[in-house]
C-alpha cells in the first residue's frame, strides 16, 4: 500500500515537475488544433528508416487522439478505446538508451489520463483530453522532445463559457 502511494505521489511530482520545465502551453488558437499531416510521420526519423514498436504505437496513439479531439469538437461519441495501448510499457523503444523506470511513469501517467478521457462526462471531455495530450507533451519533454512541437499542436480548444 505504500509502496503504490510512492508511486502515486511521485507520478504526480514528476507531472507537475516536468509541465513546469516544458511550460504550460497556453491552449492554441482554433486555427491551430486542426488535423495536421505532419502528425503522420516524426520528422526526426526518416519514412525509409525502420521504426520501432513504440515509434509505431506512437503513431496509432496520435491517430486516435486526432479522432479523440474532432469527436470532442463535434459533441460525438469517442472514437474506440485503444486496444493496442496495453503495449505501451512493453513495446521496444528506437533508442535502447531509454531509462525504462522514468518511462514507465510517465507511460502510466499517460494510461491513467486516457481512462480519464473515457470516464469523463461529455462536457468534461474537453479538459480531460487536453490532460491526456499534456501528459503525452510531459513525457516527451523529458524523454523523446522531437515531436514536442507537433503534440502542442495537439490541444483542442476550450468551448466559450456563456458570461
Amino acid at each position: 500500500m505504500l509502496a503504490k502511494r510512492i508511486c502515486v505521489s511521485a507520478t504526480l511530482v514528476l507531472t507537475v515537475l516536468f509541465g513546469c520545465i516544458t511550460g504550460d502551453p497556453s491552449l492554441p488558437k482554433e486555427q491551430d488544433s486542426k488535423p495536421n499531416d505532419e502528425l503522420k510521420v516524426a520528422p526526426s526519423i526518416p519514412p525509409t528508416a525502420k521504426k520501432s514498436q513504440l515509434s509505431q504505437l506512437m503513431r496509432t496513439l496520435t491517430a486516435h487522439a486526432d479522432s479523440a479531439r474532432a469527436a470532442i469538437k463535434r459533441n460525438g461519441d469517442l472514437p474506440p478505446y485503444p486496444t493496442d495501448v496495453d503495449e505501451l510499457l512493453t513495446a521496444s523503444s528506437t533508442d535502447s538508451t531509454l531509462d525504462r523506470h522514468v518511462y514507465s511513469i510517465l507511460a502510466n501517467d499517460y494510461l491513467g489520463t486516457l481512462k480519464g478521457l473515457y470516464a469523463a462526462k461529455a462536457a468534461e471531455r474537453t479538459q480531460a483530453y487536453n490532460g491526456m495530450v499534456q501528459s503525452c507533451a510531459t513525457c516527451h519533454g523529458s524523454l523523446c522532445p522531437g515531436p514536442l512541437m507537433l503534440i502542442r499542436k495537439m490541444y483542442a480548444p476550450q468551448p466559450a463559457k456563456a458570461p
